[in-house]
């Protein structure tokens, strides 16, 4: 390791270019220490659920507001467009995925049934190792539930959102709308859900459109019992047997879908 300069040079004379470097990095230092106070302190004021929240506004304490208004932007339209395209494909692949798997029975191995995750980084775990099947992802949304979504991502859902939507359309069966339409109505709460929903690409707009015209169609009034608790994963998730579908409040799908539309 280099020794420091030395702000006194051996003829006693000051040296200011360490003496500004030391001078710096202690501003620096304090800075920072003053901004993870501040987010501690938010934090602690915010009751996030679990310490990864709360390490996570830590982090993100040197983050500033941008100045300039995003639509000001020159953003290049072809790299926004390539984008956009590679995601509408991978969604239309996953579309294919599940048409397929419907059509030979439940996919074995991604769908058994299993224990409800206990954190967020135990779903988001899961949820990645399920990318390529969307019917396994609806199972697994089941069996969170919307209580257990809501922990898990109430200060922002923007790392499933899209994922979600393309699993709840094309990996639900038209029985699950009860429990559909709660996961829905608790993802649509989180913290910062207008700006996440901005970030959408037209296939998983696509798919929130779909999802709740199939929620509609259900019709009726949902009972409480349909949606408050924990939910359990029906036999027929990912597979439509023909059963007849829980009886859902259209309130609230009226609601999501301005939301979404």
């Amino acid at each position: 390791m280099p020794p420091k300069k030395l702000v006194i040079k051996e003829d006693g004379s000051p040296n200011f270019n360490a003496l500004q470097s030391v001078m710096s990095s202690q501003i620096a230092a304090d800075a920072k220490y003053d901004r993870e106070n501040d987010a501690k302190f938010r934090a602690v004021k915010q009751k996030v659920a679990t310490y990864e929240e709360f390490e996570n506004i830590v982090l993100g304490a040197h983050l500033q507001p941008m100045e300039d208004d995003i639509l000001d932007l020159d953003m290049k339209k072809t790299q926004k467009s390539s984008t956009g395209r590679a995601r509408d494909r991978e969604r239309e692949r996953m579309k294919q995925s599940a048409a397929a798997a419907a059509s030979t029975g439940p996919a074995s191995g991604g769908c058994e049934v299993q224990d409800p995750p206990k954190t967020s980084q135990e779903f988001t775990r899961r949820w990645r190792s399920l990318k390529a099947d969307p019917t396994a992802r609806c199972r697994y949304l089941l069996l969170a539930g919307p209580k257990r979504l809501s922990k898990f991502f109430g200060s922002g859902a923007d790392a499933i959102l899209g994922d979600a939507l393309i699993a709840l359309d094309t990996g639900c069966a038209s029985s699950d709308s009860a429990q559909m339409l709660a996961i829905l109505d608790a993802l649509a709460k989180t913290d910062r859900i207008t700006l996440a929903i901005e970030f959408l690409s037209a296939a998983e707009r696509e798919a929130a459109v779909n999802a709740l015209g199939r929620i509609e169609s259900a019709g009726g009034t949902t009972t409480p019992s349909a949606v408050d608790g924990d939910a359990v994963v029906p036999e027929s998730a990912g597979e439509d047997k023909g059963a007849t579908a829980a009886p859902v409040d259209l309130d609230i799908v009226a609601r999501l879908q301005a939301l979404f539309v």
